[in-house]
């Protein structure tokens, strides 16, 4: 049996910010060797009404081309 990072990637969408302020692009995960992806998503203390969205976009490169 393979441990879980002998066969997924782990990487940092963003750093942590104030999400209320603007817009936070993240990264382009390449998925070509991979069926799943799971998106963790952490969020510190904010203020009411200060939820964040989250949109994933499919690409047709790793540079984020044709989303």
């Amino acid at each position: 049996m393979k441990l879980i990072l002998e066969q997924a990637q782990i990487v940092q969408g963003f750093a942590p910010v104030d999400l209320s302020g603007q817009a936070n692009d993240g990264d382009w995960v390449s998925m070509r060797l991979y069926k799943h992806v799971v998106i963790k998503f952490h969020a510190g203390v904010g203020t009411a009404w200060d939820d964040p969205t989250r949109s994933i976009e499919q690409a047709t490169d790793v540079s984020g081309a044709g989303a």
